[in-house]
């Protein structure tokens, strides 16, 4: 397998089609990054996607992307359909 490195990013409209095709929604925010979940990493080449985990309010890290839209998609993906649904109707 290719290292991550070497993977192509995905665009927004991309990560979209694959978030509509798997039933999801990516849940918009006013921070910096533009989604739920999403900060830019210290460095700001890569995107880190973090959610509750459920356990005293600690946050679950998700996993660093190439860009903000692929880490909101890991974040709709591990939030699930209804709730990434509900949080982007409050958004």
């Amino acid at each position: 397998a290719a290292p991550l490195t070497a993977l192509p990013s995905l665009t927004a409209s991309q990560v979209k089609a694959i978030a509509a095709a798997e039933g999801l929604q990516l849940v918009m925010s006013s921070n910096a990054a533009g989604y739920k979940g999403v900060q830019a990493s210290d460095r700001g080449h890569t995107y880190k996607a973090k959610a509750p985990s459920g356990l005293g309010g600690k946050e679950q890290y998700l996993g660093s992307f190439k860009t903000a839209a692929e880490a909101a998609l890991a974040y709709a993906r591990h939030v699930g359909a209804v709730r990434a649904a509900a949080e982007a109707a409050e958004a």
